[in-house]
Order: C-alpha cells, then sequence, then structure tokens
C-alpha cells in the first residue's frame, strides 16, 4: 500500500514541476493580454472622438477656410494622440519581453536548485 501512495505522490510531484512554469507564463500572459487590450481600447476611444470631431465639423465650421482648419487641427491633434499610443506599445511590448526574461530566468533557476538538490 506505502509504494502506492509513493507512486501517486511521486506522479503528482512530477505533475507538478511540470505545470509549474505553465502556471508562471500563464498568470504574465493574462497580465500582458490585459494590459494590450487596455490600449487598444483607448486607440478604439480615440478613433471614435476623432471620427465623431470629423463628422459634426461640416455644420459647426462658418465656411470652408474655417473647416478646413478645424480638420487640419483635429488631424494634428488626433495623430499626436496616436504616436502616443504607438510609444506606449513600444513601452508596453518592452515591459512584456522583460517580463517573459524574468519569468523564463526564474523558473530556469527552480529547476537548476531542484537539479542540484537531486
Amino acid at each position: 500500500m506505502t509504494d502506492q501512495n509513493r507512486a501517486f505522490e511521486q506522479i503528482a510531484d512530477m505533475q507538478r514541476q511540470a505545470f509549474e512554469p505553465m502556471r508562471a507564463f500563464g498568470g504574465y500572459a493574462v497580465h500582458t493580454f490585459e494590459n494590450f487590450m487596455r490600449e487598444n481600447f483607448a486607440v478604439m476611444g480615440d478613433v471614435v472622438d476623432y471620427t465623431l470631431a470629423q463628422a459634426k465639423m461640416a455644420g459647426q465650421a462658418k465656411d470652408v477656410s474655417d473647416y478646413v482648419d478645424q480638420q487640419i487641427s483635429n488631424g494634428r491633434a488626433f495623430s499626436e494622440k496616436m504616436a502616443q499610443h504607438v510609444q506606449q506599445y513600444i513601452n508596453l511590448a518592452g515591459t512584456a519581453s522583460r517580463e517573459a526574461t524574468e519569468v523564463a530566468q526564474a523558473e530556469i533557476q527552480k529547476v537548476a536548485k531542484t537539479d542540484s538538490d537531486s
């Protein structure tokens, strides 16, 4: 009986060791996914705002010259917001890369420690 219990404990330990790195990467992946999705949501909000502002301009402009000036101004503001979003995506990618490396190194160290303890 004790041999069977020990065998089941060994199987459980092997599964835990095999799946622990995946669990760590799963947490990292969810965190990264959330950050990118929140940025995507912000981008879409800015696109909607820009689109609605462009649509409303025709009715609000005093004349064609005013309309063109408003379009140029709105376009510049929108491009600046998009440039900020691009920078945020670059920052998110850098953070994701660093976090992935940290998770991988931590898991490698755990495996190395387990191997040296054995």
